[in-house]
C-alpha cells in the first residue's frame, strides 16, 4: 500500500491510536479541516491522486511559478532541451528514451494533486528531469564552441542558477508553497517569503530568529568561528564558478590544439 493512501497523523495517543490529524497542525481553518475529514472518508486510491484537470496548474508550478518554477531556480537546465534536439540525429534511440523519461516525469507529477511537493526547495519532483537535461547542456556547449552570444547566455544562466542553488544547499529546504503563505502569515504575524528569498533571510539570520544562517556541516563544525554565513556562501559560490571556469578554459584549449593538429 502506498503511503499516500494512508491517513496522515502527527500525534499518537496513550492508547496507541492516532490522536490528531496532521492537517490540524497545518494552520487550516475549521472549515478546511472539516472538508478534509469529509474527503478522507472516501476511499483513497493511488490512481486517484493523478487527474488530467491538474495538468495546467502542474505545468505552471513546475516551470513558471516563483515558489517552485525552473525559471526561477535553475533556468540553465532549460538549455538541455535544445541540446537533446542536437543529439537526436546522432543517436535517435538514446534521445527518444531520455525524452520519454522526461515526459513521463513531467506529466506524472503535473497531474499529481500536490505539484509543490510540500515544503521544499524548488521542484523536487523534477529531479530526474534535471539530471537528464544536464546531458543536453553538454551537447549545447559542444555545438556552440566559439559562438560568443550563445556562450554569454549560458554563462549568465549558469551563474544565476549556481548562486540560487548554492544558497539553497547551505540554508534550508523548508520553503512553503505560495498557497500556504497566507495562513502562515496569520500565525507568525509577519510577511513570509515563499521563493528562494526565504533562503536569503535564513542566510542572514532573519529566519525564525536563527543567529547562524547556514546548516552546512563544514560551516557549523569549523567555518563559523572565522567567517559569517554570507561570507561562507560567497566563498562556496566562488569555488563553483572558479571550477567551472577552469574546465571551460581547458575545453577551449583542447579545441584550439585539435584545430592546430
Amino acid at each position: 500500500q502506498l503511503p499516500g493512501t494512508l491517513k496522515s497523523v502527527s500525534e499518537i495517543g496513550i492508547d496507541g491510536k492516532p490522536a490528531k490529524s496532521l492537517y490540524e497542525n497545518q494552520l487550516l481553518t475549521a472549515e478546511q479541516i472539516a472538508q478534509h475529514e469529509r474527503n478522507s472518508e472516501k476511499e483513497k486510491t493511488a490512481v486517484g491522486f493523478f487527474k488530467t484537470r491538474n495538468l495546467y496548474n502542474g505545468f505552471f508550478i513546475h516551470f513558471i511559478s516563483p515558489d517552485r518554477g525552473v525559471l526561477y531556480f535553475a533556468p540553465v537546465i532549460l538549455l538541455g532541451i535544445f541540446g537533446l534536439g542536437l543529439l537526436y540525429r546522432r543517436n535517435i534511440w538514446a534521445v527518444s528514451l531520455l525524452t520519454a523519461t522526461i515526459g513521463v516525469n513531467i506529466l506524472l507529477y503535473s497531474m499529481w494533486g500536490d505539484p509543490w511537493g510540500g515544503w521544499a526547495f524548488g521542484s523536487r519532483y523534477l529531479i530526474p528531469t534535471y539530471a537528464l537535461l544536464a546531458i543536453g547542456i553538454a551537447s549545447c556547449l559542444s555545438y556552440w564552441k566559439w559562438q560568443r552570444v550563445s556562450l554569454v547566455l549560458f554563462l549568465v544562466l549558469f551563474t544565476y542558477s549556481a548562486w540560487v542553488n548554492s544558497l539553497g544547499a547551505i540554508t534550508t529546504s523548508v520553503n512553503p508553497p505560495k498557497i500556504a503563505v497566507l495562513a502562515l502569515e496569520e500565525q507568525s504575524g509577519h510577511e513570509e517569503k515563499y521563493t528562494f528569498m526565504r533562503n536569503w533571510e535564513f542566510l542572514h539570520g532573519e529566519y525564525e530568529g536563527k543567529d547562524n544562517g547556514s546548516k552546512s556541516f563544514i560551516y557549523q563544525a569549523w567555518a563559523k568561528e572565522y567567517i559569517s554565513a554570507p561570507q561562507y556562501h560567497l566563498i562556496l559560490f566562488g569555488l563553483i564558478m572558479g571550477l567551472a571556469l577552469f574546465f571551460w578554459i581547458a575545453l577551449l584549449i583542447g579545441i584550439f590544439l585539435r584545430r592546430k593538429v
